[in-house]
């Protein structure tokens, strides 16, 4: 003979019902640990592409509103905002002429006149944190008229943009726009980025 049916008793009911109920909800949290893990890395990355991008958009226009660059050799300084240069201020020499100028400050508070030159320097550092290193702009497109005189390149000039004469205890403040010709030459990532310094002669 078989053996006997054992009847379902209602204890069985209760510790099969409280099993699947237990198993159902470490499932449920399982998948919750899961997905809050995937959501949290998905954000993290996103939020870093953000903050990359933003960062290297408004690098020009913090560098610019917030630098100004200061040289000081024996009470002669010079100031004036950075320079920054992208395919925007790719123009004609008729049009340089008429761009809003780069505003330069020479302070004499020695007790002798001096004679200075103004200098042009590239930022390499700037352009590094900027991303456009690999980019360079040639000199011989970056054309700039010092005082309302002739135009020249940053190239034939050396990159001496101006010169002048200072009685000792004298202020004065000249203007330098810079502007990029040939826009073949440059796409996207070609920025110029730079300062002035005072050099006594």
């Amino acid at each position: 003979m078989g053996k006997p049916i054992r009847k379902l008793q209602k204890s069985d009911i209760r510790k099969n019902a409280s099993f699947e109920v237990s198993h159902s909800i470490r499932r449920m949290k399982e998948k919750e640990a899961k997905y809050t893990i995937l959501l949290v890395l998905f954000f993290m990355i996103l939020f870093g592409f953000i903050g990359y991008f933003t960062l290297r958009v408004n690098s020009l226009v913090v560098f610019n509103s917030m630098k100004e660059i200061q040289t000081q050799d024996y009470g002669i300084s010079l100031s004036s905002t950075a320079v920054t240069l992208t395919r925007e201020d790719i123009m004609t020499d008729e049009e340089g002429r008429e761009t809003k100028p780069y505003l330069l400050t020479v302070d004499n508070r020695t007790n002798r006149d001096i004679q200075y030159r103004i200098v042009f320097v590239e930022d390499r550092d700037q352009a590094i944190l900027c991303g456009c290193d690999e980019n360079p702009i040639l000199m011989d497109f970056v054309h700039f008229s010092f005082q309302e005189e002739e135009i020249s390149s940053l190239a034939d000039s050396f990159f001496v943009v101006g010169e002048g004469y200072l009685m000792h205890g004298h202020k004065i403040q000249l203007n330098v726009r810079l502007w990029l010709t040939a826009s073949e030459m440059f796409d996207s990532n070609s920025h110029l980025h730079g300062y002035f310094v005072l050099e006594e002669l």
